[in-house]
Formats: C-alpha cells, sequence, structure tokens
C-alpha cells in the first residue's frame, strides 16, 4: 500500500506584487515531499486553511474550488490505481501524471492540448499543425472520447466516416497514425496500461510520389531564363532551386544567408531541418548556385517566399504554361531531386543522406518510382 500524504495550503514565501499567495498543493508520496502549483492565486483573508479550500467572498471561489476539487481527485486516483495494481508510486510518476493538470486526461483530446502545450518547444511547427487539425477533425466525429472507448469497432467506425468526407488512404492513415501516437504517449505516463487498438492494421500507402524528369526539369530552366511575370519568376526560382538540393518548403522559407557557404573550391548549405530537428550539410552545384540572389545580410532570408497555398497556385501555373501534364506542388521538389539523383548517382546511401533521412528505407520508396518508371516505357512497347 502506497502512503501519500496531500494537503492544499497556500504558499505565504511567494507572495505576488499585488499581495496574493499562490495554491500549492503539498504531497508526501510513500516520504518524498514536493509542493505542485495549481495556478491560483488568492488573498490571504480569502483561504479557509481548515477547509483547504478559497471562501465565497472570494469572486472566483466556484472556479478555484472547483478545480481544487479536480486535483484532489486526481491526486487520490493515482493512488488508488497503483494500489489496486500493487505498485509503489515514486514521485517521479506522480509528478509525470499530475502535471497534466486539472483537466480530465482520460478524454483524449484534453491529453492532446496538455501534451502540445507542455512539449511545444520539441515538435516542429508542421508537426503541432498536423496534432492540432487531426484532433478537430476527431472531435467533429466525437465530441469527447475517453481512451478506454477507444476500441478497433471504434476505428472501424471513423474509417468509414473519413471515407464518407472524400479523404483519402494516405489522410486516413495519418488519422489513425496521430491516434496511436496518443495512446503510446498515455501509456508512457502510465494513464493506461495497454493499446486498445493493439491488433488493429493500417497499412500505410506508398503515395503517388510526383517528381519531374531531367527533361522536364530543363525545361523549367529555360523558361525561368525567359520573360516571366514576377510572381511566377519569384516562384520558379525558389522551386528550381529547391529541385537541385532537396529543400523542403519550410526549409527554403526559412534559409538565412548565413547558412551559405559559398567558396570557389566547396559550396554548401548548413541548416537543421525543421520537419525533423536533424542538421544537414548539402552542397552546392553550380546550377543550383544560379538561383541564388544577390547576396544580402547574414540574418536575412535568401529567398522572398510566399506562402505555401499562394506558392502551389503559381506553380500550378508554370507547370500549365510549360506545358507538363503533372499534378506538380512544391514538395513535389524534393521528390524531384531524389529520383533524379537516384538515376545519375545509383547511390542510394549518399542520397539518403542528403535527404536527411533517419532510415534508408525512408529513401528507398524513390527506388521503386524509378522501377515503375522503367516498366511503364517498356510496357509502351507493346502497343508498336
Amino acid at each position: 500500500m502506497n502512503k501519500t500524504h496531500l494537503k492544499f495550503q497556500l504558499r505565504k514565501d511567494r507572495a505576488n506584487a499585488n499581495g496574493l499567495y499562490p495554491i500549492y498543493l503539498y504531497a508526501n508520496i510513500n516520504g518524498s515531499v514536493k509542493y505542485f502549483s495549481i495556478n491560483h492565486s488568492v488573498p490571504e483573508k480569502a483561504w479557509n486553511e481548515k477547509k483547504q479550500e478559497v471562501s465565497t467572498s472570494h469572486p472566483l471561489w466556484q472556479i478555484i474550488n472547483n478545480d481544487i476539487a479536480r486535483y484532489r481527485s486526481k491526486a487520490n486516483q493515482i493512488r488508488i490505481d497503483a494500489d489496486s495494481d500493487d505498485e509503489k508510486i515514486s514521485l517521479y510518476k506522480f509528478e509525470k501524471v499530475f502535471r497534466s493538470g486539472a483537466k480530465d486526461m482520460q478524454d483524449i483530446f484534453s491529453f492532446i492540448e496538455e501534451d502540445i502545450r507542455q512539449f511545444w518547444n520539441t515538435y516542429a511547427p508542421d508537426t503541432i499543425k498536423m496534432y492540432k487539425s487531426q484532433s478537430n477533425k476527431l472531435k467533429k466525429f466525437r465530441n469527447e472520447l475517453k481512451f478506454n472507448e477507444i476500441t478497433p469497432f471504434f476505428w472501424k467506425s471513423y474509417d468509414s466516416y473519413l471515407i464518407n468526407l472524400n479523404n483519402n488512404e494516405n489522410t486516413r492513415w495519418k488519422a489513425f497514425r496521430v491516434i496511436k501516437t496518443f495512446i503510446r504517449k498515455a501509456i508512457e505516463v502510465g494513464l493506461i496500461k495497454t493499446d486498445p487498438l493493439q491488433g488493429v492494421r493500417v497499412k500505410k500507402p506508398d503515395g503517388n510520389r510526383q517528381f519531374l524528369t531531367q527533361e522536364e526539369l530543363k525545361l523549367l530552366g529555360k523558361m525561368y531564363s525567359g520573360f516571366m511575370t514576377k510572381d511566377l519568376k519569384t516562384v520558379l526560382q525558389y522551386f528550381l532551386f529547391s529541385c537541385l538540393t532537396s529543400l523542403r518548403f519550410s526549409d527554403v522559407k526559412h534559409l538565412k544567408n548565413s547558412n551559405l557557404f559559398l567558396g570557389e573550391e566547396d559550396s554548401h548549405i548548413f541548416i537543421i531541418q525543421r520537419k525533423t530537428k536533424k542538421a544537414v550539410e548539402i552542397p552546392l552545384s553550380k546550377k543550383a548556385i544560379k538561383y541564388l540572389p544577390p547576396n544580402g545580410l547574414p540574418n536575412q532570408n535568401v529567398f522572398d517566399v510566399y506562402s505555401n497555398q499562394a506558392t502551389n497556385r503559381i506553380l500550378k501555373d508554370i507547370i500549365k504554361l510549360a506545358k507538363i501534364s503533372k499534378s506538380i506542388s512544391f514538395h513535389c521538389a524534393r521528390h524531384t531531386f531524389a529520383t533524379i539523383a537516384l538515376e545519375l548517382s545509383g547511390n542510394i546511401a549518399v542520397v539518403s543522406n542528403l535527404l536527411g533521412h533517419a532510415k534508408i528505407s525512408s529513401t528507398q520508396i524513390y527506388a521503386k518510382v524509378l522501377e515503375s518508371s522503367k516498366r511503364k516505357i517498356v510496357n509502351m512497347f507493346d502497343t508498336i
């Protein structure tokens, strides 16, 4: 059995500039002591020490007391769950579960929100955006969702809902991946014991990795050298640079002059990728350097990059003008680099390093794309 002593009290040694005292939970967990703030402060006269709550004379008494009640219930539940599982609570584990606040962390939406609040600086901006987007989509299907309500049947129902929204296979796989990510996180903090979707398998689709051929890339290069409107030329400039360097949109957008190292013998880019947080050094070819604007101040952005939406809209106009019958988005620049680099070198390990992939299996998809393209060309002979 775990021995716990919990008490809510004012920290009179931490009065703020307005003379208010913060309310803390004193927690003695099996002999280890720690104080936890509940993010409320009140005047000393508004605190009822015997009842461990705020008096009704305080304007926010109901809100604060409701939070205190939820914190108390949560702290007691941690002890009850540990006792029922015959586990000894460490102060570390108590803090990990308790620090999520007074919110109901059994609700996946509250859990996701709290995870982002606590660990936002460890995530790439696009990851946070994706977590929020998937959470909002899930909330439209179920306004409230407890972890114990996530079952194989729930996923089947949600997947059917996404199909009715015309979400493609890749979008539905992303939805499944996010739910699984937060199930894993909930297990890590001791909120749940096992993965409720352990037996469910959703295959990651290969995806349609559209890319430009060497001939198409040369065609766009010739277009850039000719007359174009300012918007078309601006977008084509940083798109072609990405085709020759493998940079993602977010990395091109935030590329600084200080990331460029231009020399007679060696020119390269050194960046920390915004998506993976991985440091990569990318050599610059002479052709790539031609698309760099004149040198600016070290802290200035290299390119004047439009929004992702505007960039892709203008890029579609460029592809249409070039009479290339492909659906091209900016991310196709990275696919173009990968497929052409593999085509020219055949060295998947080096290409994987240039792309900044953590696993070579991520690069192997481009080898499959090339094999598929070769098969299509060979099959054309059947029409002769």
